[in-house]
């Protein structure tokens, strides 16, 4: 707990709070030497506050308006580079995060038998007949079942998705048709573009950040 005699100079300044300042002026009257810390410590700053202002020399004052200017410059190319930095980083960090956890719509169907060399999976607005592929998948020997992801689902959208077996000769033979909501995948892929904001933001704190600390240190060096 700080002790009356520390609290002399906030006392002086007003700036205790009253429970603090109630305890400094029972401090005052329990003693007088108390009463002349105090007087000495008025008299104190009453002989610094009276001291001439002091004013650098015009060259100095010359001097630091100069590098204050020079460093103007660098400091507006460095946010742009950072920004450049940060946006780059956050596409990246984005792209690599979508094609590693993959937040999209799974179009599975299951086979029986052989006879399909490959399978095209096609995709349109439900209520509409305007499928457009958007995957085709070799047939491998003794795979019954099959998985194609799609990355690209709009929110609010829903979609018909059509399998269909087609042979060696490129005829099809057989199609299967599933259902899909592109609100089910949109919490994985917001919080994907959230994630990849936030690293890229990082980047641009820290580059903007680095000058100022290169300037501190600098004045206090000098």
């Amino acid at each position: 707990m700080t002790s009356p005699a520390e609290l002399l100079p906030w006392y002086l300044n007003r700036t205790l709070a009253p429970e603090e300042e109630r305890a400094v002026e029972e401090w005052l009257r329990a003693d007088p030497a108390h009463a002349a810390r105090l007087a000495a410590l008025q008299q104190a700053r009453l002989a610094v506050t009276g001291l001439p202002k002091a004013q650098p020399a015009p060259t100095v004052r010359a001097q630091l308006l100069a590098r204050v200017r020079a460093d103007q410059p660098r400091r507006s190319i460095g946010a742009r580079l950072a920004w450049v930095w940060g946006t780059a980083l956050a596409v990246t960090v984005l792209c690599v995060l979508w094609l590693v956890v993959r937040p999209g719509l799974n179009v599975e169907w299951s086979v029986q038998g052989q006879g399909a060399s490959a399978f095209r999976v096609y995709r349109a607005l439900v209520g509409t007949a305007q499928f457009e592929l958007i995957q085709e998948v070799a047939a491998q020997p003794g795979q019954t079942n099959y998985v194609v992801t799609d990355l690209a689902p709009l929110p609010g959208q829903v979609y018909t998705y059509l399998v269909e077996a087609v042979t060696p000769d490129g005829n099809p033979i057989i199609s299967q048709s599933v259902i899909g909501n592109g609100l089910d995948v949109l919490p994985a892929q917001l919080a994907l573009l959230a994630t990849s904001l936030i690293a890229g933001y990082s980047v641009i704190l820290l580059m903007r950040l680095r000058p100022q600390i290169t300037i501190h240190r600098r004045w206090h060096t000098a």
